[in-house]
């Protein structure tokens, strides 16, 4: 009895000072109770001080509680309450100390009502002790103890139902000498607990309750072990039976076996029960056991708990191998297998708990199933939450790959914007399909708000890709917009009207606008939001961007000091070749041209041009170089002018002078003249003389000179051809006559 309580036959389970053996646990895992589960049983047995108590369970469960020594005199040998395990049965023994004992005098009987309380409370047979001799006595049958049980027991029971069960209590009437039939000890034993019963005060409830609602009574008689050892023996066998054999029409468990407290808490329950009794507690028998199940289900739903992170939580919590999944199909495939293990986890884990909350109180064992339900879902919701994520992203990725292959020419600007909203749609229908085959039935997921993240990430996607398709139009326009403002703009630049900025202003004015009114209509069929006011302002800055870039490049080019020249030689020259003559003014035309081509210039560097163009077009060291060119060639032109005038007038002295003698003299006189060297050598020197004097700028103009010359030179030639013309003239022949006669009539003429 003093061995370990892991290897002890019996273990003493309430000691005398009412402490209470904190080892029962350990003892009756060691005795293989754990795996009894609820199919155990309890035996106590209360009586008086040395009546064989003892001795009668050894003998008839196969216990080893110590027995008295009566060679050594009559004492108490069992003190407080022992526990033993029947050999070959899952039973529960509780050997309780004896009653009237002289050790404890009236000292004890509180210790004695609380052990046998106890005892009744824990058992299902409960074996009163008594000799036969006693039966219908009052304090020799113990009937005064149980009146104290009975009452006290009512009161574990005010706050709940009934026991599982009847407790059998069982009178063993001991020292039997065989007249009294045992129903006839059954019936006085019964009358005498049925009046104890009714004068007990009960609770309201309880009021109307018969005694054999709560209790069996049966009686076994047992001859004297002394003096009747074999019969004795063979009785004992005998009522061992009726515990072993459950084919026994009198097998004492029927209807007993499946204890509300599971083996494995019945430890705590026992020690809690006694921490009550002990402290004269309110008792209530089903509240004890509902915290003993709250206890012990708590307990194990923590071991379940922990079993789920150990071999669960981290093969759940792996990312789904998504970078190989290609297809909506292939997703599917990894969603459903992963919800599939989630739900094998689950209901294991379920499993376990059941198992091991199997015959605690059921309202209890639900609720804390409830909680472990609940947290596991947490659990899950948390891992598929994680998991919807990842599906999430994977699944934009798959998307914006679709996007990336729809056609962005500007061709398929019509269809663009439907295919990007049909996509959309249509993605964010099989995500919804895939994440509710991904969550299980023990998780929660919000697919609504995994959803909207979604929609809200496709339109960030499609947003950039309509960016970038709008920047394409936006890039064409310019490109369009750069081709012809950029031809308009050379044109008149060339040209150089008067109005040139005016119509250049307008010119870019329509360009924006038309430009403008092209991409409104494209970006509304874009993403319906039209164009912004900075878009515009980016066409009003590139009007003015090519504006400026092409007229530098007018004046910066060499072309432009052509056309500079063109404008100076258009005035100047007429456009042509001119041939410069001696009455032309070179200086005044050279003038006019020049201010000309300055008219020109001007146009370039003015306040007109750099309103138009933001800044200036050229500055004052470009406009003095382009000055500085242009006067360059301007002189080189006048130095030109000026020798054509000069070689024409000498041309046009000869000219005049043989025209004008021509005219003056008619054919013949010319003729007559040209016969006569000196007096034609005379008039030569006379007309060059007088075109000397007019390039000289000595005199008035050519043709003053020639009317001073022409009257007394026409004098002298016509009083040379009177003098002449005097003398006799030889016989002519008739067509002579007639062709002088012509040509004095010409000369007349």
């Amino acid at each position: 009895n003093q061995m370990s309580a892991t290897s002890a036959p019996t273990l003493q389970l309430i000691q005398a000072d009412s402490t209470f053996n904190p080892r029962l646990a350990s003892f009756m895992k060691a005795n293989g109770f754990n795996a009894a589960g609820r199919s155990y049983s309890v035996v106590s047995i209360i009586g008086g001080q040395s009546t064989g108590k003892s001795t009668l369970l050894n003998n008839l469960f196969g216990t080893d509680f110590a027995t008295m020594d009566a060679a050594s005199g009559r004492k108490q040998t069992t003190k407080g309450i022992w526990v033993g395990k029947a050999d070959g049965m899952d039973v529960l023994v509780l050997d309780v100390e004896g009653t009237d004992g002289r050790e404890a005098w009236e000292d004890n009987k509180t210790f004695e009502n609380r052990t046998a309380l106890f005892s009744l409370a824990l058992t299902d047979v409960l074996m009163m002790n008594i000799w036969e001799k006693e039966v219908g006595r009052f304090s020799a049958a113990n009937i005064p103890l149980l009146k104290t049980i009975f009452e006290a027991l009512l009161k574990l029971f005010e706050g709940g139902q009934h026991r599982d069960a009847k407790v059998l209590l069982l009178f063993v009437a001991r020292d039997c000498e065989g007249l009294t039939p045992p129903e006839s000890l059954r019936k006085t034993i019964t009358d005498d607990l049925n009046r104890v019963w009714n004068e007990i005060g009960k609770p309201e409830k309880f009021a109307e309750t018969p005694l054999l609602d709560f209790f069996d009574v049966e009686v076994a008689p047992l001859p004297h072990y002394r003096y009747q050892t074999d019969q004795w023996m063979e009785e004992v066998k005998n009522m061992q039976h009726r515990f072993s054999r459950s084919s026994r029409a009198d097998y004492v468990f029927t209807n007993r076996k499946g204890k509300s407290v599971p083996a494995e808490g019945f430890a705590e329950f026992a020690e809690q029960l006694w921490t009550a009794i002990e402290n004269d507690d309110d008792l209530d028998l089903p509240s004890q056991r509902k915290m003993l199940a709250s206890f012990r289900c708590q307990a194990i739903s923590k071991t379940c708990m922990d079993r789920f992170t150990v071999h669960h939580m981290r093969q759940l919590q792996s990312p789904l191998d998504l970078p190989g999944a290609v297809t909506e199909a292939q997703v599917s495939s990894l969603c459903a297998a992963w919800s599939s293990s989630a739900a094998q986890a689950f209901n294991s884990v379920l499993e376990l708990f059941s198992d091991g909350t199997a015959g605690y109180d059921t309202d209890v064992r639900e609720e804390a199933q409830s909680r472990l339900e609940h947290e596991l879902g947490a659990e899950f919701s948390n891992i598929t939450a994680t998991h919807a994520q990842s599906v999430r992203r994977h699944f934009l990725s798959m998307f914006q790959e679709a996007v990336d292959s729809i056609d962005t020419s500007p061709k398929a600007l019509s269809e663009f914007a439907d295919k990007l909203t049909r996509l959309q749609i249509s993605w964010n229908s099989s995500l919804q399909e895939l994440l509710t085959i991904l969550c299980p039935a023990c998780a929660t997921l919000d697919v609504q708000d995994q959803t909207s993240q979604f929609e809200e990430e496709m339109l960030m996607s499609t947003s950039v890709m309509r960016e970038k398709f709008a920047l394409r139009l936006v890039d064409s326009a310019k490109d369009g917009m750069r081709e012809r403002l950029g031809a308009t703009t050379v044109q008149l630049l060339s040209q150089g009207p008067s109005d040139m900025w005016g119509q250049l202003r307008e010119n870019c004015s329509e360009e924006v606008e038309k430009a403008v009114a092209t991409l409104k209509g494209s970006f509304i069929s874009l993403d319906g939001r039209g164009i912004s006011d900075e878009t515009k302002q980016v066409f009003i800055t590139l009007a003015r961007e090519i504006l400026l870039a092409r007229t530098r490049e007018r004046v910066n080019n060499s072309e432009f000091q052509d056309r500079l020249f063109a404008k100076f030689d258009g005035r100047f020259n007429k456009g042509r070749a001119r041939a410069w003559l001696s009455w032309d003014n070179v200086e005044k035309e050279f003038s006019k041209a020049q201010a000309c081509a300055q008219e020109y210039l001007s146009l370039f560097d003015c306040d007109e041009a750099e309103s138009s163009c933001g800044q200036a077009v050229m500055s004052a060291d470009e406009r003095k170089a382009l000055e500085d060119i242009a006067d360059k060639r301007f002189r080189e032109e006048f130095s030109w002018a000026q020798q054509r005038k000069n070689d024409n007038s000498s041309r046009t002295v000869w000219l005049v002078t043989g025209w004008g003698l021509a005219i003056l003299l008619g054919a013949d006189n010319f003729v007559w003249l040209l016969q006569r060297p000196m007096l034609l050598l005379l008039v030569i020197v006379l007309a060059v003389a007088a075109a000397v004097v007019y390039f000289q700028r000595k005199t008035g103009s050519a043709m003053a000179i020639l009317s001073i010359v022409a009257a007394p030179l026409a004098e002298t030639l016509q009083s040379f051809a009177d003098t002449i013309d005097a003398k006799p003239k030889p016989a002519r022949t008739s067509s002579s006559s007639s062709t002088s006669s012509s040509s004095r009539k010409s000369k007349k003429e």
